[in-house]
């Protein structure tokens, strides 16, 4: 009994001093561990002045070089219209051409400026692959009516400052701008429309204005009492008297058809596109005085009502 008791009084002091020990080189550790982490902080915070310093003069060599560089991009696009210009190019491809040489060489120069301030190329050509490919996936409608611009551009079926009607919405109107992704027409009220390029590309158009003539097609009913000669007769000294009207093309007087209540006579004549409206207004005007001067009648829906009285 006395003999443990003896063995474990002298195997408990080792225990003890072992653990003592253990714990001491714990607490070294820990207080080395703190003491670097308080030397990498004060460094830190020593270094954050000069970081700062340098960050700040590359954030404002990059401000003044995008100014120089938005400069230098007006210059190029100056200087490309000019040349356009100069080699007869239409104005609705000058237009599309500057829009999208304005987009890459901002696209340029903001890769650039993130050179700059440090970001990596490589880098930076992987976020513009990457957000290419998202964003082309996002707007697959917008890229379909890129192409539809190029198209029009290639085909040439409208330019600028074409009078058009667009049978898919009914819309028509001068065409003002062809961009990147729509165009814009002009109203005759003033209003504008603007049509996705797809849909110009994918769907019938008249072009009212592409040729330098229009063939003037109207109608003029008179009553089955009018002698049909001088009728015809009116009407074509009304053609020969304007100098609007293209006398060396065809020029025809006709009855079309045999109405319910009229006589419907045909006229036909060319003019120029810009005098279109102008000389239709001012003929019918014309063809309603002389008419009148003549005794000519211009029949209209009326009613007959007779009365039956009974015996």
């Amino acid at each position: 009994m006395m003999k443990g008791l003896f063995l474990s009084s002298v195997v408990n002091p080792s225990e003890q001093t072992n653990e003592s020990l253990e714990q001491l080189v714990e607490n070294l550790s820990i207080n080395n561990l703190e003491r670097s982490d308080i030397n990498a902080f004060q460094k830190l915070l020593q270094e954050i002045p000069d970081k700062l310093i340098r960050f700040g003069i590359r954030a404002a060599l990059a401000l003044i070089l995008f100014l120089i560089g938005r400069q230098l991009i007006k210059l190029i696009r100056k200087f490309l219209k000019k040349s356009l210009n100069r080699a007869g190019v239409a104005a609705s491809t000058i237009g599309f051409v500057d829009s999208s040489v304005k987009a890459l060489l901002y696209v340029f120069l903001i890769v650039m400026l993130a050179a700059n301030l440090g970001v990596g190329v490589t880098s930076i050509v992987a976020l513009l692959t990457s957000m290419t490919l998202t964003i082309g996936l996002a707007l697959q409608g917008s890229l379909t009516n890129f192409a539809g611009g190029i198209l029009i551009l290639l085909t040439h079926n409208i330019r600028i400052g074409d009078y058009i009607i667009e049978n898919a919405t009914h819309h028509e109107g001068t065409v003002e701008e062809i961009g990147i992704f729509y165009t814009r027409l002009v109203t005759i009220d003033e209003r504008v429309v603007v049509i996705p390029n797809s849909a110009l590309a994918s769907t019938t158009i008249v072009n009212v204005t592409s040729k330098q003539q229009r063939l003037m097609n109207l109608l003029i009913p008179v009553s089955y009492e009018t002698n049909l000669d001088q009728v015809k007769k009116v009407i074509m000294n009304l053609i020969l008297q304007d100098e609007r009207i293209d006398q060396d093309k065809l020029k025809n007087v006709f009855v079309s058809e045999l109405g319910e209540s009229s006589i419907n006579i045909g006229v036909r004549f060319f003019v120029n596109t810009e005098d279109y409206w102008n000389v239709k207004w001012d003929f019918l005007e014309c063809v309603k005085k002389k008419f009148d001067e003549s005794n000519i009648t211009i029949p209209y829906n009326q009613l007959d009502v007779h009365l039956v009285q009974e015996s």
